[in-house]
């Protein structure tokens, strides 16, 4: 975790200096988001062994933007883009007793939640003509999910990413434009710890695909609304083995289907 504050510090010292750099045009978004997760793990032969569950009302949060007009020209312009996202909610868990041996389905219980994102991107729109435009950049960013299956027992996966994107923007008139993303998120140096363990778990690797679409309705030349649905492919490869008590444990494979639904106003200055 504390890595993820020393990166949130370095967003917060970028858009300091960017806001009172004087020349860039800013906007400002708050979003409510909702999110349902769909997580499985499985043991080295294939069988599933344990999973989490929600729906969109289930876990909740908000995500606030900085984004920041670098360059302009007539048909191209580059932005700083930077987002913080913060999720909270309890999900079901279905499942089994670590180290008890016993089936998938023999323990069914509730799972606390947290989860926080940053991102940090350079992003360049260009214009194709009147209608159409295209967008591609690189980001960083540090994700962290806090898993609480019982009081004794929470697990914390944290790591750094970089993430490539691309996007397609269609202004349907002056006012309403769709757009749709594809973003890959390459892991780095993931980590599992868990609390009753004591231990940290070196991640194969932590992957996400992301692939987004989104409705902005321009009320005006300071004001917008946005609507974003997010669906993302989550991919995490087998940890190495961590020995407690005499007892070797592994993170095992998992991967997870995670939708995320926000509403937005975006403030322009």
């Amino acid at each position: 975790m504390q890595n993820g504050v020393k990166f949130l510090g370095g967003v917060l010292l970028v858009l300091g200096a960017n806001l009172f750099a004087g020349d860039n045009k800013v906007t400002y978004s708050m979003s409510l988001v909702g999110m349902s997760m769909d997580y499985k793990e499985y043991d080295r032969s294939g069988t599933l062994i344990n999973s989490e569950a929600s729906q969109f009302t289930d876990i909740g949060g908000f995500e606030i933007g900085y984004d920041f007009l670098l360059s302009k020209d007539m048909q191209r312009y580059a932005k700083l883009e930077t987002s913080v996202l913060y999720l909270t909610g309890d999900t079901s868990y279905t499942g089994s007793l670590l180290g008890s041996g016993a089936p998938y389905g023999s323990v069914v219980s509730t799972t606390a939640n947290d989860v926080i994102d940053t991102r940090i991107a350079y992003q360049v729109y260009r214009e194709i003509d009147s209608m159409f435009s295209y967008n591609y950049g690189l980001g960083l960013g540090y994700r962290y999910w806090r898993r609480a299956l019982s009081a004794s027992q929470i697990e914390e996966y944290t790591w750094f990413s970089v993430r490539p994107k691309i996007g397609l923007e269609v202004s349907i008139n002056p006012q309403i434009m769709l757009s749709t993303d594809i973003e890959y998120q390459y892991g780095i140096k993931p980590t599992m710890t868990a609390t009753n363990i004591g231990g940290d778990f070196n991640l194969g690797s932590a992957d996400i695909l992301a692939f987004g679409v989104g409705m902005n309705y321009q009320l005006n030349e300071k004001i917008d609304f946005f609507i974003d649905y997010i669906l993302q492919k989550q991919t995490i490869q087998e940890s190495n083995v961590v020995v407690s008590g005499g007892t070797g444990y592994y993170e095992p494979d998992s991967t997870a289907y995670n939708q995320y639904f926000k509403l937005g106003v975006a403030f322009k200055y």
